[in-house]
C-alpha cells in the first residue's frame, strides 16, 4: 500500500466517521462513553466533531483529486486526533 492509498483510506474512515456522528450521534455517544451519553449537549458535540471529521476527510480527498499539497490536511488530522486522545484521557474517570 503506498502513500496515497493510505491517504484515500484514512479519509474515507474520517469521512464515514463523520456522517454516521452527524446522522446518529445518539449511537457513537452510547458506543463511546455508554448509554449516559444521551443527552442532548453529548449529541451536539458529537455532531460537531463528526461535521469537523468530514470536512478534514473531504479536504484530504480534494487535495488528493486535484494533486494539491495534502500534508497540511494530514497534519490537521493528526493534531486533532491527538487532542481527542488526550482529552479522552483527561476525561477517562467520567467515562
Amino acid at each position: 500500500m503506498d502513500a496515497r492509498d493510505l491517504a484515500v483510506g484514512l479519509a474515507g474512515a474520517r469521512i464515514a466517521i463523520g456522517v454516521v456522528s452527524l446522522v446518529a450521534p445518539g449511537l457513537v455517544g452510547r458506543a463511546m462513553m455508554g448509554p449516559d451519553a444521551d443527552s442532548g449537549g453529548t449529541r451536539l458535540l458529537l455532531r460537531v466533531v463528526g461535521a469537523r471529521d468530514l470536512a478534514l476527510g473531504i479536504g484530504v480527498l480534494a487535495a488528493l483529486d486535484r494533486n494539491a499539497p495534502v500534508q497540511g490536511w494530514l497534519r490537521a488530522s493528526a493534531v486533532v486526533d491527538g487532542l481527542d486522545a488526550a482529552g479522552s484521557l483527561l476525561a477517562r474517570h467520567h467515562l
